[in-house]
């Protein structure tokens, strides 16, 4: 059902028209916006889609999907493989950061680049990028468990390697996301914002299970595999989309400004969001397997089932909010982040596995609510002509999260098993408060 309703949202191409009167922007700049229409045909759906058209999006979708389910089968993997190597657990904690710090950086660059170059480009590279990058750093792990190579310079390598991939795929999230926001009205921009999501989210239910399922052949295994699904959808993307009339370059509007007034609340609430989520996400394997005792097969296995109930609800959540139009952003995120907080109460309170998943559920549920809420909020506040940009921006966001969680999680985590989950609750609940008096949330609407 997913890919068939992206693909029409992608079709109506005069919902364009009217996204350009909705979303901000003085006269002229809409002029500019609907001349560049005439001539980018490409970035466009145009009114009657070539066979070829209708493929590319759930083509694209399917790429998003595979980078999403890579990404969680590595930190259900990652865990048990850092002890099998002989590493800390603040070594795993330090190389997500690390790799977040590249994304950040590198998601602004990409997204303003989209502006410029047009939607497809970043999205192959960063395809491409992820398949031929993950093939490296699962060599890497395979020399340090072999005993190849010292712990400490194994360590060095993750990072270099791990930087070099979220570098180059960090144009995925923005560009698609400034992809679905050229599809999309005002009033329905959460929904599709959330289509995007539902893609990564549906990954992100697979990769544990995937992960975990495959582990049982090899630690490695689902990287190697992933990373071959992840070209051949690259063939098939850039084989639809290579008849087209690539989009002309042009100037990119002004950089956004990290203290862009219109942007600044939301970027601060979505890093602080995925710092709570990073902490918990990056320690999950390494609880599961202390809580309950387990090998690093069973370890990948167990906490595989955790994050995977986790994913399987922030896409549930993500699903209803791309198929609901004109609901007010603000509510999604409000909901969303007390759903978050109530989970991570059940989390703390968890004395087995069936429990700990159960209140993961909660935990994505509400990520899977606030996070489209945000990106809408952030798209809904900028021009067309800035939509890249924006996404940029507000994905740098999210990699800030990426940042802070993992050192503060493995960190914390490494002076007592319980901190993480007490750190998570007090945080969040500060969020919880925040985002009920937050001003610039509370005048944010769909359709405004």
């Amino acid at each position: 059902m997913l890919f068939p309703m992206i693909a029409r949202e992608g079709a109506a191409s005069a919902e364009k028209v009217h996204a350009t009167g909705l979303v901000g922007g003085d006269v002229e700049a809409r002029v500019r916006f609907h001349l560049r229409e005439l001539t980018t045909m490409s970035e466009a759906s145009p009114a009657s889609p070539t066979p070829r058209e209708r493929w590319l999006v759930p083509l694209l979708l399917c790429g998003l999907f595979i980078y999403a389910m890579g990404q969680t089968l590595l930190f259900a993997v990652l865990g048990p493989i850092v002890r099998e190597i002989g590493l800390p657990e603040i070594a795993m904690g330090l190389t997500i950061s690390c790799s977040a710090i590249a994304f950040t950086i590198a998601t602004s660059i990409w997204g303003r680049a989209s502006d410029r170059i047009g939607r497809m480009p970043p999205i192959l590279i960063g395809l491409a990028g992820y398949a031929v990058i993950t093939v490296a750093f699962a060599g890497v792990l395979e020399m340090g468990m072999a005993g190849w190579l010292a712990p400490s310079v194994v360590l060095v390598l993750m990072i270099v390697v791990r930087m070099t991939l979220t570098a180059t795929a960090g144009g995925l999230q923005p560009a698609s996301t400034a992809f679905m926001a050229d599809r999309t009205t005002a009033a329905n921009r959460a929904g599709g914002v959330a289509l995007i999501g539902a893609a990564f989210g549906l990954g992100s239910v697979f990769g544990p299970v995937f992960g975990g399922l495959l582990s049982r052949i090899g630690l490695l295994a689902p990287l190697y595999i992933s990373a071959v699904m992840a070209l051949t959808i690259v063939a098939a993307v850039w084989w639809m989309w290579r008849g087209q009339t690539p989009a002309p370059k042009r100037d990119a509007p002004p950089a956004l400004k990290l203290t862009d007034p219109r942007l600044l609340p939301f970027m601060v609430l979505i890093g602080a969001i995925f710092t709570v989520f990073a902490v918990i996400q990056q320690t999950t394997a390494f609880y599961v397997q202390d809580m309950l005792g387990l090998d690093a097969a069973e370890t990948a296995s167990s906490a595989g089932l955790v994050i995977g109930a986790m994913a399987l609800a922030q896409f549930a959540a993500q699903s209803v909010v791309a198929r609901l139009s004109g609901v007010p952003v603000r509510i999604y995120v409000q909901l969303g982040v007390w759903l978050m907080l109530a989970g991570l109460i059940v989390a703390s309170l968890a004395a087995d596995l069936i429990m700990l998943a159960a209140s993961y559920l909660l935990l994505g549920a509400g990520q899977g609510l606030s996070q489209p809420g945000l990106m809408a909020a952030g798209s809904l506040a900028v021009s067309p002509e800035e939509q890249g940009s924006a996404a940029g921006r507000m994905t740098s966001g999210i990699g800030t999260g990426f940042i802070l969680g993992p050192l503060i999680g493995t960190g914390l985590y490494t002076w007592s098993h319980s901190a993480p989950l007490a750190f998570a609750v007090i945080f969040m609940g500060i969020i919880a408060v925040s985002v009920l008096i937050a001003p610039r949330l509370r005048r944010v609407q769909a359709g405004r």
